[in-house]
């Protein structure tokens, strides 16, 4: 079972910072997870403060609340209309 996108950003603001361990739960496949969350962070919803730990930002914030808008599926972002992904990578560090 995988979690959403929307579910990650819940989860964080829930839970305030978590590893892709944390969110998983010992349940779910956390490599899956730390993609999510990287695409999350390329978008500017969740924000990095340590390697492999993530935290909302204040755009997720606004996501939740309704005053942003992103194109979505099932709780699951189109990043591909959402981000300029020209090779489709995301790397591990941000810029």
């Amino acid at each position: 079972m995988f979690l959403s996108d929307v579910d990650i950003l819940d989860y964080l603001r829930d839970e305030d910072v978590a590893s892709p361990k944390d969110i998983s739960e010992d349940r779910r496949r956390e490599n899956v997870i730390r993609l999510q969350c990287r695409y999350l962070r390329e978008a500017g919803l969740v924000v990095s403060p340590a390697q492999d730990v993530f935290s909302l930002s204040d755009e997720g914030i606004r996501y939740l609340s309704g005053d942003r808008r992103l194109r979505s599926s099932g709780g699951y972002f189109e990043w591909d209309r959402v981000l300029d992904l020209p090779d489709r990578r995301i790397s591990c560090c941000p810029r």
